[in-house]
């Protein structure tokens, strides 16, 4: 029998269709081929309770718990915890059934690991019966998510920017103080890792990072995916694809592609007029559905995959205004040989030879120059290859979760309290 393992995650870890949810299951599925896991998870959209039972099959013999988590029961929690004073983050995430269970997991399997994804979630373990006792805690922030919040409330008087900027103080402050009851706080780079120490500097010797990586043999150009630019009832003409794919809800993918619709592709469009920007992600909002009237721009809103939209563009754009970490869709287009037009917020985090810095800029003019020289002259094709040879030599899973499985199998800290 395995080692048993306790693993919390804010969203279930399939499929992984999303930035955090391919993070999390390739942790998931890397920690099921190592231990018996118990997971604890929230479903908050109503098609994913249909890959319960493949999550089940996954944990290797440990039982599971999924509980819903739908759109009024997150608001009226937000709404509870703005007023009580409390980071909102986490009391949407604060949930009776699953503290139960998560107690009854301690007790059941004598649980001595513990895997943390989100910091939504280490409210669960923040209490005297899981510290000391040889209980070794693992958290994965991901991002610095305090430093996001305070992003967005810059220094407006907005109502909503001051409720952000609060959640981001707030936040932080139990960042820190998970960072140091926690064995180890991983961060996904060295980027995210360095600015969180700046914070909280008394946790240095805690912090470490995990890279995402991609899927290359899902990720692969040479598959036969049919090409949606050629469907006549949605292009009556030929076009040049150039696409963007996220979440188009997540306020940082809404920034980014209402930026470069309105500074760089109209310019595009001059010079290439059967230029066409795609926006290929689920629940868009108001503000990118309304990039659609826009000549040359279509929204696709859900679709069942978003890699035949990639496989057949001739470039992916990721024009980050806001957010941080390693961006899951530029790996991504990466590893489909597609060139990446990018801000330079976009490639933080991301190691990479000086060739594909090419079309990094954050000057709109200069993205729009980019473009069309790369388009015109058949360079991004020698760019696109070279960024999939790249990737699949630097960001591998199997190797980079390495560090993951070495966190887990230190030796707790005697200090941890």
């Amino acid at each position: 029998m395995s080692d048993a393992l306790l693993m919390l995650v804010h969203r279930i870890p399939y499929p992984p269709n999303k930035g955090d949810k391919i993070r999390s299951f390739h942790m998931f599925q890397h920690l099921c081929e190592h231990y018996q896991v118990h997971l604890g998870t929230f479903i908050d959209d109503p098609k994913d309770w249909a890959h319960v039972k493949t999550v089940q099959e996954m944990c290797n013999g440990g039982e599971s718990l999924f509980c819903p988590l739908g759109d009024w029961t997150k608001r009226i929690r937000a709404g509870v915890g703005i007023l009580s004073g409390q980071a909102y983050t986490t009391a949407v995430y604060r949930d009776r059934t699953m503290a139960r269970w998560v107690e009854k997991m301690r007790q059941k399997h004598q649980i001595k690991r513990v895997m943390i994804f989100s910091s939504s979630m280490a409210q669960y373990v923040d209490a005297p019966q899981w510290q000391g006792a040889g209980i070794h805690r693992v958290i994965d922030f991901v991002d610095v998510d305090s430093q996001k919040w305070v992003q967005y409330g810059g220094n407006s008087l907005n109502p909503r920017r001051i409720i952000d900027w609060l959640e981001g103080r707030r936040l932080l402050q139990l960042e820190k103080k998970w960072s140091q009851l926690f064995d180890t706080s991983l961060f996904v780079s060295a980027a995210e890792a360095n600015l969180f120490r700046s914070l909280a500097p008394e946790a240095t010797e805690r912090i470490d990072y995990v890279e995402n990586g991609v899927n290359f043999h899902q990720f692969d150009p040479n598959l036969n995916h049919a090409d949606p630019y050629q469907d006549r009832s949605l292009f009556p003409e030929p076009v040049i694809p150039l696409v963007f794919t996220g979440a188009m809800d997540y306020f940082p993918n809404i920034e980014a592609v209402v930026w470069f619709a309105e500074k760089v592709f109209p310019k595009v469009r001059q010079q290439l007029p059967n230029a066409l920007f795609a926006i290929v992600g689920s629940r868009p909002a108001v503000r990118v559905t309304a990039l659609a009237e826009q000549p040359g721009i279509h929204v696709t809103g859900w679709v069942d995959d978003v890699r035949p939209w990639v496989a057949h563009a001739r470039m992916m754009v990721a024009p980050l205004q806001t957010g941080q970490g390693i961006q899951n869709k530029v790996l991504e287009g990466m590893a489909m040989a597609r060139p990446v037009l990018a801000t330079t917020l976009a490639m933080e985090g991301i190691d990479r030879p000086d060739a594909l810095n090419a079309l990094v800029t954050d000057d709109p003019d200069r993205q729009a120059d980019l473009a069309v020289e790369q388009l015109e002259t058949g360079r991004w094709e020698s760019l696109g290859i070279q960024g999939r040879q790249w990737v699949q030599q630097r960001y591998d899973w199997p190797a980079l979760l390495q560090k993951l499985s070495d966190a887990l199998e230190a030796q707790p800290r005697a200090d941890a309290s």
